[in-house]
C-alpha cells in the first residue's frame, strides 16, 4: 500500500458526510427491472433512518463518523472506514405441498416437502400446524401443545412435487400448505366437536367421539388431508402470485493497518424488515449467523481477494 493510496484513503474519509437514500418512495418505487414496488411496502426509508439513527445501545452514524476521524487524524499508519449499504431482497414462494394426520390418541403427524437446514424449518411448521388445529378449540383454550405434533421424513413417497427449499421462503410456503391441509381436518371434526376442561381435554374428547371403537369400528371422520399451496394468494379474478420484497441496512466500520495489510471489523449494526416473522427467536438468530458468516465473512473475503483495498 503505497503512501499516496493512504493520504488518499484518509482524505476521503474525513471529507465523508452522512448518506442519503436517493430512492423516492412516494407512491412507490420501480425497480431497473420494472418492479413495483408500493409504498406500504417500500420499507426501505424508515430501516434507512433509524439505522443511521442509532439507539438502543447502538451508535448513529455521525457519531461513528467522527470517532472514525479523529482515529484518522491520529494515526498515520492504522485507518478506519464506515460505510451503510441498502439491500433488497426478493421473495416468490414455489408451490408446495403437505399431509396432516392425526390419530386417536391425540398426536399429530405432518409430512411436508421441506429440507430442514438449520434455518428452523422444522418448529415453524409445527408451529402453523398447533395455529391451525387450534381453530378447533374454543378461543380461551387455544393453543394446543406443541408437543403432540411430531414430524415425518420429507418423502416424495408422501408429499410428491415437495418444490425446492431456496431464497428464503421455504418456511412461508411449506406453513401454509401444512395450515391448508390442517384446516381440511379442522373442518371434518367440527360437527364432532366437544368442549373439556382446557384446551388438550377438548382435543381429546373430540377424538374419542370420532374414534368411539379404535380397530373395529371405523372413525367418524377422515382425519388425514393433504394440502397445497401453490404460490398464490387470493380467488378468482383477484388471484395473483405472491411476490414481495424484504429490506435491510448495515453500518459497518473497518480498521486496515496499513504497514501489515490486517484488517478488522470492528462493528456492523444491522437492521432488517422480514414483515411479520413466524417466530421472532429463530429469525433473529438467522440475521445473526448471516452477519457472521454469509452477510460479513464471504463478502469481506471477496473484497480483499480482488485488491479492493490496495488504491490501486
Amino acid at each position: 500500500l503505497c503512501l499516496g493510496s493512504v493520504a488518499a484513503l484518509s482524505q476521503h474519509v474525513q471529507q465523508q458526510q452522512q448518506p442519503q437514500l436517493q430512492l423516492q418512495h412516494q407512491g412507490g418505487v420501480r425497480t431497473v427491472l420494472g418492479r413495483y414496488i408500493s409504498p406500504e411496502t417500500y420499507t426501505l426509508p424508515r430501516v434507512w433512518g433509524e439505522l443511521l439513527q442509532g439507539g438502543g445501545g447502538t451508535a448513529s452514524y455521525a457519531e461513528m463518523l467522527a470517532g472514525v476521524q479523529a482515529h484518522n487524524a491520529q494515526h498515520a499508519w492504522s485507518k478506519r472506514g464506515i460505510a451503510v449499504t441498502p439491500v433488497r431482497f426478493d421473495c416468490s414462494p414455489a408451490a408446495v405441498p403437505a399431509a396432516v394426520s392425526v390419530y386417536a390418541d391425540g398426536s399429530v403427524l405432518v409430512t411436508h416437502g421441506g429440507i430442514e437446514m438449520g434455518q428452523g424449518l422444522s418448529t415453524k411448521v409445527k408451529q402453523a400446524a398447533v395455529a391451525a388445529l387450534s381453530q378447533l378449540l374454543p378461543e380461551e383454550q387455544r393453543p394446543l401443545p406443541l408437543s403432540l405434533v411430531r414430524l415425518a421424513a420429507s418423502s416424495s413417497e408422501v408429499v410428491p412435487g415437495g418444490g425446492p427449499s431456496w431464497s428464503s421462503t421455504a418456511s412461508e410456503g411449506n406453513c401454509q400448505a401444512v395450515m391448508n391441509a390442517a384446516a381440511k381436518v379442522v373442518a371434518r371434526m367440527a360437527p364432532h366437536a366437544q368442549v373439556g376442561k382446557d384446551g388438550l381435554a377438548t382435543w381429546q374428547a373430540t377424538l374419542a367421539a370420532i374414534c368411539t371403537d379404535v380397530g373395529f369400528a371405523p372413525n367418524a371422520a377422515m382425519l388425514s388431508a393433504y394440502g397445497w399451496f401453490d404460490g398464490s394468494t387470493g380467488s378468482g379474478s383477484a388471484k395473483q402470485s405472491v411476490r414481495y420484497s424484504t429490506f435491510g441496512a448495515a453500518l459497518s466500520e473497518v480498521e486496515l493497518d496499513v504497514l501489515t495489510g490486517e484488517r478488522r471489523v470492528l462493528r456492523s449494526s444491522i437492521m432488517y424488515d422480514c414483515g411479520y416473522s413466524l417466530n421472532p427467536g429463530i429469525d433473529l438468530g438467522q440475521v445473526s449467523l448471516h452477519r457472521r458468516f454469509d452477510g460479513s465473512a464471504m463478502p469481506l473475503r471477496v473484497a480483499l481477494s480482488c485488491g479492493h483495498f490496495c488504491g490501486c
